[in-house]
């Protein structure tokens, strides 16, 4: 079920990413962080789901390329 998720979590973590950049040009750079922190939270928590029930499926090969995904995702939230 956690990629009945995904698009929630993609749409609120690109808002959180447009808000907290929002937040820094208005000369906030501490909200800006927060909200920063909290984007990498709901990714964390999606991902967290993903890795738990990526073996959860019938075809082998797809538990590894869910978990390189989750984890090429975590490495793109972090150079974002």
């Amino acid at each position: 079920m956690w990629w009945l998720w995904g698009a929630a979590a993609a749409s609120s973590i690109a808002g959180l990413l447009l808000i907290a950049e929002d937040v820094r040009n208005e000369g906030s750079a501490l909200q800006g962080d927060f909200l920063d922190v909290l984007r990498l939270g709901v990714y964390w928590a999606w991902g967290w789901a993903v890795w738990k029930s990526a073996r959860n499926v019938e075809r082998p090969l797809w538990t590894p390329l869910a978990r390189a995904g989750v984890l090429a995702g975590l490495a793109l939230m972090f150079l974002i």
